[in-house]
């Protein structure tokens, strides 16, 4: 199952880095039914939101 998760969430990194979707669109897509679930494990994985972690790769480019 943590596999499972680490991999859905490195999608959604891929997605937040070439994607104009929002943040829910990508949770959705990479198989999060809800966006606070989607948003808790990221937290949790990555020590930083998701909207934290997309401004920090928009920064930079």
């Amino acid at each position: 199952m943590d596999y499972a998760i680490d991999v859905r969430l490195g999608i959604a990194k891929e997605q937040m880095l070439i994607s104009g979707s929002s943040l829910q669109e990508i949770a959705e897509q990479c198989g999060f039914v809800h966006y606070t679930h989607f948003n808790r494990l990221f937290r949790s994985r990555c020590g930083i939101s998701p909207s934290g972690y997309r401004k920090r790769l928009l920064r930079q480019d």
